[in-house]
């Protein structure tokens, strides 16, 4: 198991280098992950800075993934 610990920010720049050493490692040709959405129903504070962070995380994830020239797709579970 790997954990990423500390304030947001130094958990999104230790997945950032996470994410860069396993492309560097595993050289992907392409990558697809699920969409975030927000439940207008009933959110609360809590659901919305969840979704905030998690928006942050697609942010770098997007982010390394173009920096290395890797295809990707990100979709929405309609589930």
């Amino acid at each position: 198991m790997i954990r990423f610990v500390g304030e947001t920010e130094e958990r999104l720049v230790k997945i950032y280098n996470f994410l860069q050493y396993f492309i560097e490692v595993c050289e992907p040709d392409f990558v697809m992950f699920e969409d975030i959405q927000l439940q207008a129903n009933g959110a609360s504070q809590t659901m919305f800075n969840t979704f905030k962070v998690l928006a942050e995380l697609m942010g770098v994830v997007k982010m390394v993934l173009t920096k290395n020239k890797i295809r990707h797709e990100c979709v929405l579970n309609k589930v």
